[in-house]
């Protein structure tokens, strides 16, 4: 199914078919990225799969057209029009650094990312909201409305990433009004992209997590895909020193906030909480907390060996480790 979607829906892959190729087979799999927390596990399932079946055949996909596969595959399968940079980051992942992708054109930079004295932390609300896919699509036709009004008297537009803050102003008397707020974020959080690579590149870590924190304030009041609980822990990195940013991950409605904080000062504070007779509602939640690692997507036959690392020692079962790669997710800026 995963590479008949593809080949369905993407011309560039028609010709190249994989009809008598794949036989029967048992296959098991099995990793440590969490089930609807936002860390984009469909994507590590889509990459993993068609990475294996590619690899045992032979079928000769290289890994952009394994994460078109991916993509087609949510398209065509689980019915989300979702875009590509979860596949890309699951295949291109890279040790040490954050993916900068130009999702039109899929040209790619590895920006550093090593922040010395810092953790990245995830914090996952264990809060698991069904709007996600649906409204997903909802706001991919709200940008759209938003791009037809501006193509109607700006030639060569052809999504927002064409799109600037003083077209949108202008033509903002055409649109409805959560079509420009939605717009609005698109185009603010382009720019914060590059601004954030601009001080990755000069290991400034500040200027980065400031980004971020402007990133999820634009998620929660413009494009509105947060919700209480991810607004409630990112509110407590935005205010809480010795953390440089916070925001949630995935699609929204749920899951995760990452925040470069002492996660263990976080869990104490929820159990204090949830101890209190007189805690807000949104307080009385004890988050799962992972400490994550960004580390290389899976290695192919013609992939370099790599020296197998020792394994770690049994972490407690409060913290559990969340070894980005393999597969899984990177925190990818793009």
């Amino acid at each position: 199914a995963v590479f008949e979607s593809a080949m369905d829906a993407n011309s560039s892959l028609r010709k190249q078919t994989v009809d008598g190729q794949i036989s029967l087979f048992d296959m098991a799999f099995g990793g440590d990225v969490p089930l609807g927390a936002g860390l984009s596990s469909s994507a590590a399932l889509e990459s993993a799969v068609g990475f294996a079946l590619n690899e045992t055949y032979g079928l000769g996909f290289d890994r952009e057209q394994l994460a078109k596969i991916g993509q087609m595959t949510e398209h065509n399968y689980v019915g989300v029009r979702c875009g590509i940079m979860d596949q890309f980051a699951s295949l291109f992942g890279e040790a040490g650094h954050v993916i900068r992708l130009d999702c039109r054109s899929l040209e790619y930079k590895l920006e550093p990312f090593d922040p010395q004295g810092c953790r990245v932390v995830l914090f996952d609300t264990q809060v698991k909201h069904t709007l996600a896919s649906s409204e997903y699509n909802v706001r991919r036709a709200q940008c759209e409305a938003g791009v037809a009004v501006v193509l109607r008297h700006v030639g060569g537009v052809e999504s927002l990433r064409d799109v600037t803050a003083d077209m949108l102003d202008t033509y903002k008397g055409e649109m409805d009004e959560v079509v420009y707020r939605r717009c609005r974020y698109v185009v603010d959080e382009n720019q914060r992209l590059l601004d954030a690579c601009a001080a990755l590149e000069k290991g400034d870590y500040v200027t980065f997590g400031q980004k971020m924190n402007g990133s999820h304030e634009g998620l929660s009041r413009q494009y509105e895909v947060s919700c209480d609980e991810l607004d409630f822990l990112a509110d407590i990195g935005h205010r809480t020193d010795g953390v440089l940013g916070a925001r949630m991950m995935g699609g929204g409605f749920g899951g995760d906030v990452p925040d470069e904080l002492c996660y263990q000062w976080a869990r104490e504070y929820f159990r204090d909480a949830d101890a209190k007779e007189d805690a807000e509602p949104e307080e009385k939640f004890v988050p799962k907390t992972y400490n994550g690692k960004v580390s290389k997507a899976g290695k192919g036959k013609k992939d370099k060996p790599k020296k197998a690392a020792p394994k770690p020692a049994p972490k407690p079962a409060e913290e559990e480790q969340l070894t980005f790669g393999d597969f899984g997710t990177e925190e990818a800026a793009g």
